[in-house]
């Protein structure tokens, strides 16, 4: 095998549409990482961040905005971020901690390195449609003095030593169900053969990548309980849902589930994970889902870590 040396390749975090009418979504299966929060109206984001730019001409998208925590966990990887557009409180979280953002709505070379796609244009409408391709995203950074390479990447994760599997000591967890809202509800299935858990989102709609067909699969999936609320006098509705301080949560993996506890500083910071006692979590190599979930639905029919279909 060849390798190649991404190690202080800085990774970069789209902001994607994941309404129904944006999906399947374009770039989306090069996520190491995706988190998904949830935003207005019931309906989530999604943050995919990967040191995997490919291809000048590989598609990303579509993109949309801002949102103040989207930028702050963003931050833990240390990502330059890709969106378009931004909240009032998403603009501040940029500006005050002085962050890279390529912008796809209010920067003047917008227009040149963002597109409409004309079929999403047609079909779903103009709303669901801005992409921007690997190239744009390099020129963008370079025109505007944005790094693509750091010195040191955050590391958020312990992985295992090569070679080895974690083996949790919890229940089993082979088939996850989440419904965030009346909205969106996703599942999970493990498949042993790959090690990976498949995505399926909206119910039982498999998750692909509209430019690979590839079904997105991960090796690690984490939820992470939060405390989120809707911002005081926001007349959309806007929530504001906190990355810092301390939670509890879920680590998944194998086949099986464990009960985590996760930690975060600052809203720059990377985040701690550890097992309930405090003891650093080890995590499986590879590629991983992250899961911000209101705390009231922690303990509710909502989250279900093993589905089984009665009788």
């Amino acid at each position: 095998k060849v390798y190649t040396d991404v190690r202080n390749v800085r990774p970069i975090a789209l902001f994607y549409d994941n309404v129904s009418a944006a999906a399947p979504q374009s770039g989306i299966s090069k996520a190491d990482i995706l988190i998904e929060v949830m935003v207005e109206g019931g309906i989530s984001r999604l943050i995919a961040i990967t040191n995997d730019y490919g291809a000048d001409t590989d598609v990303f998208g579509p993109i949309r905005s801002a949102r103040h925590y989207m930028v702050e966990l963003s931050s833990a990887f240390g990502a330059l971020m890709v969106g378009a557009g931004y909240s009032d409180q998403g603009y501040a979280a940029i500006k005050n901690n002085g962050l890279n953002y390529i912008n796809g709505v209010h920067d003047r070379y917008a227009g040149t390195w963002f597109f409409r796609d004309p079929e999403r244009v047609n079909n779903f409408g103009y709303t669901h449609s801005l992409m921007i391709t690997a190239k744009g995203i390099g020129k963008m950074a370079q025109i505007n003095g944005f790094p693509t390479t750091l010195a040191t990447i955050p590391q958020n994760f312990n992985y295992v030593e090569e070679g080895k599997d974690v083996a949790l000591g919890g229940g089993l967890s082979t088939h996850i169900i989440m419904s965030y809202s009346s909205y969106q509800q996703v599942q999970f299935i493990y498949s042993s053969s790959t090690g990976t858990y498949y995505r399926y989102q909206f119910g039982d709609k498999a998750h692909l990548d509209a430019e690979n067909g590839q079904q997105l699969n991960f090796n690690n999936i984490f939820v992470l309980f939060t405390q989120s609320q809707k911002i005081a006098g926001d007349s959309e509705g806007r929530l504001d849902v906190e990355t810092t301080g301390s939670g509890t949560g879920y680590y998944i993996t194998g086949g099986r589930y464990a009960e985590i506890k996760w930690y975060r500083n600052t809203d720059t910071g990377a985040f701690i994970f550890t097992t309930p006692e405090g003891l650093i979590l080890t995590v499986e190599r590879g590629t991983s889902f992250i899961a911000m979930v209101d705390q009231t639905l922690k303990g509710t029919s909502a989250i279900d870590l093993n589905f089984k279909l009665a009788g």
